[in-house]
């Protein structure tokens, strides 16, 4: 169980150990809303994880992107941050993305 220290704004995810994010990640890493750092909370679970969003209050809103690997704005989060986080190495944390989870490819060559 979490609970909170002061009075704060949680979102949830809807992504969880059964897309590849190991629940021994849980409140151990930061996920970028709105280009800030923002904590993950409590425990992971199977299809959903809950983020400390408190330091957007007022600017967060249903919907809005939330990253767990890659760039958003200025700020980054990579797979060999969560691998540092869980003793392992990037690999394990990018071949754990399951299947459920949609892969979009991104072409940033210039034509």
């Amino acid at each position: 169980m979490y609970t909170t220290q002061r009075p704060s704004l949680i979102a949830t995810l809807p992504i969880g150990y059964g897309d590849g994010l190991s629940r021994n990640l849980s409140g151990r890493i930061v996920v970028l809303v709105g280009g800030l750092r923002c904590p993950q909370v409590g425990r992971i679970t199977m299809d959903m994880c809950l983020v400390d969003v408190t330091a957007l209050r007022e600017r967060v809103k249903l919907g809005d992107e939330a990253v767990i690997i890659d760039v958003q704005q200025a700020a980054q989060i990579t797979a060999d941050e969560l691998a540092q986080t869980l003793g392992t190495i990037n690999y394990e944390i990018v071949t754990a993305i399951a299947d459920r989870v949609p892969c979009i490819a991104v072409n940033a060559q210039e034509n």
